[in-house]
């Protein structure tokens, strides 16, 4: 039986599955993204192909979702979370392993599962939505990826009169500087959810401000993209229940959190090995 190497590429963790025909996980790795040189970054990925290649005897492809502009032909322009650009998986795999790779940005491998057997498979046309350490997005019509509708988390918003990339201040990373935009000191996103939890008066302030830029990002995709609807996951879910009812009760979207959540890149980057 043939096997596909899904890595899903994060600008925090980096997680490898090795699945068999039938989508399930043989192995599954998971370790902090390494990002302190390019040369680091790729021999970290190599040296977990070679922990899974060691455990079956035959690898179909391998399919990388990462988190950064892709060309079509799988070429890496720039990974802006990890401070990293110019890197050719394609070749590496080729050359360290004789091994076909493809290579995407990260929302769409996990937005190809959502459509196709997650919350958007039945509907025509799904945008699908990560926010974690960055933000990416992917528009899928009849279940295909169309081009040109990843990367919305470089979208500028105006914030206090200056314009800013929409996940510069809203993603994980994002909600921190976020925070101390407004005199917060806090170290993660999380810190800050607790705060908002906790009642700290500036920290829901800063709640209500990020509401209401997550609401004209929605407005936009929804302009832009015409969803029927739109799946959401990422690590700001993991406090889903502070924002998404004040989300989808404001929305005229369809707003659904992922069925699959974090293993959507994953199960989409095996998904896609098989269908290639």
């Amino acid at each position: 039986m043939s096997h596909v190497i899904a890595f899903d590429i994060g600008g925090t963790n980096t997680r490898v599955a090795l699945f068999n025909a039938d989508y399930q996980p043989v192995s599954i790795i998971k370790i902090p993204t390494v990002n302190t040189s390019k040369e680091a970054f790729i021999q970290s990925i190599n040296d977990l192909t070679v922990k899974l290649i060691a455990l079956v005897p035959e690898i179909k492809c391998v399919v990388l979702g990462v988190a950064g502009r892709v060309r079509l032909d799988g070429f890496i322009e720039e990974l802006p979370n990890l401070f990293l650009s110019n890197i050719d998986f394609v070749k590496n795999f080729r050359d360290e392993f004789n091994l076909t790779a493809y290579v995407l940005n990260d929302a769409v491998v996990a937005g190809y599962a959502e459509a196709l057997i997650g919350e958007g498979k039945d509907f025509d046309r799904v945008y699908f939505i990560t926010i974690s350490t960055g933000v990416g997005g992917a528009l899928f019509m009849h279940q295909n990826f169309i081009p040109s509708s990843d990367e919305i988390g470089h979208t500028l918003f105006k914030y206090q009169d200056t314009f800013y990339e929409f996940e510069k201040i809203a993603s994980g990373r994002g909600l921190v500087t976020l925070a101390k935009l407004n005199q917060l000191d806090l170290s993660t996103a999380k810190d800050f959810f607790n705060e908002v939890r906790s009642g700290n008066l500036l920290a829901v302030r800063v709640f209500e401000d990020w509401i209401s830029l997550f609401r004209e990002f929605l407005d936009f995709i929804s302009y832009a993209f015409r969803p029927d609807i739109v799946v959401l996951t990422g690590g700001v879910l993991h406090n889903k229940d502070l924002f998404f009812p004040r989300l989808t009760n404001d929305s005229k979207l369809r707003i659904v959190p992922s069925v699959l959540f974090d293993d959507a890149g994953l199960y989409g980057a095996a998904a896609y090995g098989f269908k290639e």
